[in-house]
C-alpha cells in the first residue's frame, strides 16, 4: 500500500488560509484521522489528497508518485489516483439493488489487466459443482438405506454457498432436469466429461500459439502473463462484488434495495462499493454521523475490523475525538489551518504538545488549574486554587531557562514567515476556561498580562482519586453515575473540578470529601507561551 507525502501544502481563497503550509507522512497500511473543530480545514486536506480541491501551492506524492507539484505543474486528475471515497451521504442509487449498486463503478473501469480464459475457469467451477452435486446424491443414497429417511440439508446449503457460477448456481443444479433422469449419476458424468473435452480442446489452440494457462487461469507466452487494456469481464465483476460483501457481511442483502435496509447496513453498502474497485488508499468523510450510538459504535468496530483486513491505507475525516482515539494508528489533529500535533492517539493523549491539543482531546474535558511558578532545585514551588502550595516534581528535569529561551526563537522564526498574501484568519492565541461556581467573562483588555512565571498545570478527570485520606479538601458539586463510572464535580472555593472514579459508587451533593492527584502523568504549560514543558507529579 502507498506512502502519502505533503510538503508545504496550502489552500487559500484570497487572503483566508484553510490550510496553511502543512507537512505531512502517512505511512503505509495507516489508519490516520484528520480531527479538528469545525472550519480547522481537515475535509479541505482529504480533498487535496484526493484531488478534489487543488492546493494552492506545495506538493503531493503517493506512493512514490507525484500527483500534484505547483511548482511542476503536476496536477493528476482524482479519477487517476486510484482512491476510494466514503462520505457522510452513502448517495446510494435507489432503483438498483445491493448488486447493482457495488457492481456499478465496476463496470466503468477500463485499465491493463491479465488476459484470462474465463470459458476454462468457468467449465472447472461447474464441473467442481457437479462432483459437490454427486456427493450430495450418495448422502441421499446412504441416508436412505440407513432409515429410509432423507436429511441431506446441509450437504445442499455447503453447495449453495460455496459456488455461483456466471448466474449457474447449485440451487438451480438441484433442480435442473438431471433429478428426472434414470440414471443421473451417468449424466452427471457425461456432462463432466464432455466440460474436460472442451478444456483440452482450448489448451490444445493456446498451445498453437504458444500460450499456456497457468493456476489462476491467466495466458502466459514466452513466461510473462499477456495484459492488455480492457474492461472487467462480468465473472471478475462478480467476484470482487462477492470478496467485498463477504468482508461487510451483507451477503444475504445483495437482491434487496436501499430502502429495504437499515441505516448501518446501507453504510455498509457505501463501504462495500468503495472497496469493490481496491483503490490504494481509502477516504472517508465524517460517514457516521448520520448515525445512532449505537450503530456508530458497531460501525467503528467494523471499520477497524476492516482496516486490518483490507490491509489498506484509510484517511479519515472527523471531528468527534472518540471516533479519533478508537480508530486511528495516529491522529493529526489540525486548529486554523494549522498542524497542531500528529502522533499515535494515547501519546496525544497523555503528551498534548500545547494547550490547544490537551483541551480537544478527552472526555471529560482535561481540568486546568493556573498557578504562579518559582523554579527550585526540585522542581516548580506552585500555589494552586488560591490556597494550596505543592510542589511540581517533573519525571525530567529540565533547565526552565533554556525551554523560555527555545520558545522566543521558535517565536521570532514564525514571525519572519512572509505571506504572498497577507493572512486574514491570522493565529492567535488559545483561550482556555477556568472552570468556576460562578463564570465570569474578562474583556481581554481587563485580563493581567502573563509572564514565563505564569503556568497552568493539565490534569485529566482519572487521574484524580476521592478518597479519605486525600490530601486535598473539596465540596461534591454534582455527581452524574452511568453505572460503569460516576462523574463528579468537587468545589474548591471558588473553583470547579471534575473527577472520574471507575465503579457504581454515589456522591451525596453538599458532602465534603477529600482527594489526591495520584499520578505522575500532571501537564505543566506555560501560560504564556501555551505550550507543554513537561509531565510531574504534585507533592504537598
Amino acid at each position: 500500500m502507498p506512502e502519502i507525502i505533503l510538503k508545504n501544502i496550502t489552500k487559500r481563497w484570497d487572503n483566508f488560509y484553510a490550510v496553511d503550509r502543512l507537512n505531512l507522512t502517512i505511512e503505509d497500511n495507516s489508519f490516520v484521522t484528520l480531527l479538528g473543530p469545525s472550519g480547522c480545514g481537515k475535509t479541505t486536506t482529504l480533498r487535496m489528497i484526493a484531488g478534489l480541491e487543488t492546493p494552492t501551492e506545495g506538493s503531493i506524492t503517493i506512493d512514490g508518485v507525484p500527483v500534484f507539484d505547483s511548482e511542476k505543474g503536476i496536477n493528476i486528475p482524482a479519477n487517476k489516483r486510484k482512491v476510494g471515497f466514503l462520505f457522510q451521504n452513502y448517495a446510494l442509487w435507489p432503483n438498483m439493488t445491493v448488486y447493482e449498486n457495488i457492481s456499478f463503478g465496476l463496470k466503468n473501469i477500463n485499465e491493463v489487466f491479465p488476459v484470462f480464459d474465463f470459458n476454462i475457469k468457468t467449465n472447472d467451477q461447474i464441473i467442481q459443482i457437479l462432483d459437490n452435486y454427486k456427493e450430495y446424491l450418495k448422502l441421499i443414497n446412504e441416508t436412505k438405506e440407513k432409515d429410509g429417511r432423507i436429511n441431506v440439508g446441509n450437504a445442499k446449503i455447503k453447495i449453495i454457498d460455496t459456488y455461483t457460477v456466471s448466474g449457474f448456481t447449485a440451487d438451480r443444479l438441484l433442480s435442473y432436469k438431471l433429478e428426472k433422469s434414470s440414471n443421473i449419476t451417468d449424466d452427471i458424468a457425461k456432462i463432466i466429461q464432455s466440460l474436460k473435452d472442451n478444456n483440452q480442446k482450448r489448451i490444445n489452440e493456446h498451445t498453437k500459439n504458444e500460450i499456456t494457462v497457468d493456476s489462476d487461469y491467466r495466458l502466459v507466452k514466452n513466461g510473462e502473463v499477456i495484459t492488455q487494456k480492457r474492461k472487467l469481464h462480468k465473472e471478475e465483476i462478480d467476484l470482487k462484488v462477492r470478496a467485498v460483501s463477504r468482508i461487510v457481511k451483507i451477503g444475504m442483502f445483495m437482491d434487496r434495495y436501499p430502502n429495504e435496509l437499515s441505516g448501518g447496513q446501507q453504510q455498509r453498502v457505501a463501504i462495500a462499493r468503495t472497496l469493490a474497485p481496491e483503490p490504494k488508499v481509502l477516504f472517508m468523510d465524517e460517514p457516521l454521523s448520520n448515525l445512532d450510538a449505537k450503530l456508530r459504535l458497531e460501525m467503528r468496530s467494523e471499520l477497524q475490523r476492516l482496516h486490518i483486513e483490507t490491509n489498506s491505507t484509510f484517511i479519515y475525516v472527523t471531528h468527534d475525538q472518540l471516533e479519533a482515539m478508537t480508530l486511528s494508528t495516529k491522529i493529526c489533529l489540525l486548529d486554523n489551518g494549522l498542524l497542531q500535533q500528529y502522533e499515535k492517539p494515547l501519546e496525544i493523549y497523555e503528551f498534548p504538545r500545547n494547550l490547544f491539543v490537551a483541551d480537544f482531546v478527552g472526555n471529560p474535558s482535561i481540568n486546568f488549574v493556573e498557578a504562579k511558578t518559582k523554579v527550585n532545585k526540585n522542581g516548580f514551588s506552585l500555589k494552586i486554587w488560591d490556597k494550596f502550595d505543592v510542589n511540581f516534581q517533573m519525571n525530567h528535569m529540565i533547565d526552565y531557562e533554556k525551554w523560555v529561551q527555545n520558545e522566543e526563537e521558535n517565536i521570532e522564526k514564525q514571525n519572519q514567515i512572509e505571506y504572498e498574501v497577507e493572512k486574514l484568519n491570522k493565529n492567535s492565541d488559545f483561550h482556555y476556561h477556568i472552570a468556576k461556581v460562578e463564570e465570569e467573562e474578562l474583556l481581554l483588555e481587563d485580563k493581567e498580562a502573563v509572564t514565563k512565571d505564569d503556568v497552568l498545570l493539565g490534569i485529566r478527570p482519572e487521574y484524580i482519586k476521592i478518597h479519605e485520606n486525600g490530601h486535598f479538601s473539596a465540596e461534591v458539586y454534582s455527581s452524574m453515575p452511568t453505572g460503569m463510572e460516576t462523574t463528579v464535580r468537587l468545589k474548591i472555593g471558588e473553583y470547579l473540578l471534575t473527577a472520574v472514579v471507575f465503579g457504581d459508587k454515589l456522591f451525596e451533593i453538599g458532602s465534603s470529601v477529600n482527594f489526591d492527584i495520584d499520578t505522575n502523568k500532571i501537564m505543566l504549560f506555560s501560560n504564556l507561551y501555551k505550550n507543554l514543558i513537561g509531565l510531574g507529579k504534585v507533592e504537598i
